[in-house]
């Protein structure tokens, strides 16, 4: 199985989108990155789920690196990565903390078919 790691962010509608893509495959672990704000109002509470709250008013190379700390003793191999929630700035610097990590990277959206991959990277 894959981990999925995914920005929450404020954009609406993008909640419910990332909601489903969680329930939509059987991810071996869940990674939500969201700012404190977020963090009590997002339902989900299962075992697999981990939500790590960011500082939002970090530069994107401190964001980078908080996310590279937060991450490490977690991700190897192949993770699932989708950036429908959170803003180009947080995304940015997932994808530096991931390449970072040396994990490859599989960029996955929803479907009405259900998770399909959009590209995957090898490192």
């Amino acid at each position: 199985m894959t981990d999925l790691v995914v920005c929450m962010g404020s954009g609406k509608g993008t909640w419910a989108y990332v909601y489903q893509l969680i329930e939509a495959e059987r991810w071996e672990r869940v990674f939500i990155l969201t700012s404190p704000f977020f963090v009590e109002k997002i339902g989900l509470r299962k075992p697999h789920v981990h939500i790590i709250p960011f500082d939002d008013k970090l530069t994107v190379e401190q964001l980078s690196e908080e996310y590279t700390k937060q991450l490490k003793p977690h991700l190897s191999g192949d993770v699932a990565v989708n950036f429908v929630s959170g803003d180009g700035r947080e995304h940015l610097a997932l994808v530096g903390a991931l390449l970072k990590l040396g994990v490859g990277l599989r960029f996955v959206h929803l479907t009405d078919k259900g998770v399909k991959e959009v590209l995957s990277l090898q490192l």
